[in-house]
């Protein structure tokens, strides 16, 4: 998937205030979850696929 600059500025911005309000909840990213929103940011993955990889591994589905 190739996204353009724009939409990854977006998708960082999204990223980072997911991990922003992480921090002031007291919660901790893990490193797996930081590289699922690394590759989301760089356009590897889309929003489904992110979703989808948080959701297996906090056993949600």
């Amino acid at each position: 998937m190739t996204i353009g600059d724009e939409e990854q500025g977006r998708r960082w911005v999204a990223v980072d205030r997911v991990r922003h309000d992480a921090r002031l909840e007291g919660q901790r990213v893990t490193k797996q979850t930081r590289a699922d929103q690394d590759e989301y940011v760089a356009g590897a993955t889309d929003l489904e696929e992110l979703g989808r990889r948080a959701r297996t591994r906090h056993g949600v589905e």
